[in-house]
């Protein structure tokens, strides 16, 4: 199951997760060129509500598409919901295998992998015992 708002729907439905038999695509952080977030639309006052609603429906099909396809996250699953769309991801296939991944993509900034001080890829292992060690911490 997965978040859908305020309800859980399944993985199939969701369009959210894609296909976990292949392999991870990134092997560092992506996100969609400037030039692209340079298309986003800037109706002018003069714009009808109809061709703002149109420019709006044009934007997010493309953001569908380009943005939040199911491929940019083959070979992962959501491990975590942080609120407002952030979530973190768990690599389950591929050459990273086992490490966490940032998803940022509700605030414009893709996905990019977790790393500790040392510019090491996070495991899951790693983000759990850091996640325990913080909430016994705040007990």
């Amino acid at each position: 199951m997965q978040d859908e708002g305020f309800d859980l729907c399944h993985w199939e439905a969701g369009g959210l997760i894609g296909d976990l038999r292949q392999p991870f695509p990134h092997s560092e952080a992506w996100n969609l060129p400037p030039s692209f977030w340079e298309g986003e639309p800037n109706p002018e006052e003069e714009d009808t509500e109809e061709m703002e609603d149109e420019l709006w429906e044009a934007w997010d099909q493309k953001l569908e598409e380009q943005y939040w396809a199911e491929a940019i996250v083959n070979g992962a699953i959501p491990i975590c919901h942080e609120g407002c769309a952030i979530r973190f991801w768990m690599i389950i296939t591929g050459e990273l295998k086992g490490t966490i991944w940032e998803d940022l993509r509700c605030d414009n900034q893709g996905i990019r992998p977790l790393k500790d001080d040392e510019g090491n890829f996070v495991t899951f292992t790693d983000w759990y015992l850091g996640w325990l060690e913080q909430s016994l911490a705040e007990c």
